[in-house]
């Protein structure tokens, strides 16, 4: 049986020594993301796993950005996505996080959003990944 710390540790390790970790200005951290973080960090983390011959379960990779710091009619606006980083990290995640397997598990993108936070002044992209591993 794998375990969710088991699945989140692959999904981590995968984004850790790729170029997704090279690029965002943070870190790729598992479950939570440092306190006050500015920077741009990716998380992952899970859903519960059940545990049949057939074992699916539900990780989330989160990429934050800081939202833009714009000028408008004098105001000091700080409430608009960064679409273009974005995407730009976003289309370095997707291929990696696309129709993966070996030889324990194998995991392919369900479904992406993008989702904001607006108490921390960002937004973050959300991919969330079916993983399936055979349970022996």
């Amino acid at each position: 049986m794998i375990t969710t710390l088991k699945a989140i540790d692959a999904i981590w390790k995968l984004l850790n020594d790729s170029a997704l970790r090279t690029e965002v200005s943070g870190g790729v951290y598992k479950l939570k993301r440092p306190i006050n973080s500015q920077r741009e960090d990716v998380v992952v983390n899970s859903l519960p796993f059940d545990s049949l011959q057939l074992q699916k379960g539900i990780i989330n990779v989160n990429i934050h950005v800081p939202n833009l710091v714009i000028t408008a009619n004098g105001i000091q606006d700080t409430t608009q996505p960064d679409f273009v980083r974005l995407s730009e990290l976003a289309s370095i995640a997707a291929p990696l996080l696309t129709d993966s397997w070996n030889d324990e598990w194998h995991f392919d993108v369900q479904q992406h959003t993008v989702i904001e936070e607006a108490e921390l002044r960002e937004h973050f992209v959300n991919f969330r990944l079916e993983f399936y591993a055979i349970n022996l």
